[in-house]
């Protein structure tokens, strides 16, 4: 740890530039150890992780949580190297992709916008059917 005149601190690095600097190399495939941790000492309860990772030799940035230990977290919300965002997914292909949507008769939701007051929703919802592939909208 280095703390400069200035009052830079530098975890891992010998020449802070700002009031905090954590740097550690990442080389390994999913390598999670540069990764900040939160551990909930109760076993029913989730345990999180944020920060940067290596997969598939591309540079990551993720929210991880899960209630199983930091072996098992799943990926809540990852951005991609090149500027994809995923929710629920760990490698977005496009700008934005939404990811392992639950099924429901050949269909998934992607996004849903729910009313509190009336209890119902938007949502718009991908039909994976092989011979049709469309989008719905629902109100309801």
């Amino acid at each position: 740890m280095r703390i400069t005149p200035s009052g830079d601190v530098g975890i891992g690095a010998t020449g802070p530039e700002s009031i905090l600097e954590l740097s550690k190399s990442l080389t390994a495939d999913d390598d999670y150890s540069f990764m900040l941790n939160f551990k909930n000492p109760y076993a029913t309860h989730f345990d999180w992780s944020i920060g940067p990772y290596i997969n598939n030799n591309n540079a990551k940035f993720s929210i991880r949580g899960g209630a199983d230990g930091f072996n098992n977290l799943y990926h809540f919300f990852t951005i991609h190297d090149n500027g994809n965002v995923g929710i629920g997914t760990t490698n977005p292909e496009t700008l934005l992709t939404l990811g392992n949507h639950a099924y429901t008769n050949g269909t998934r939701d992607l996004l849903r916008f729910a009313s509190f007051r009336h209890g119902e929703a938007f949502t718009i919802r991908n039909n994976d059917d092989e011979s049709t592939g469309r989008l719905q909208f629902f109100w309801g």
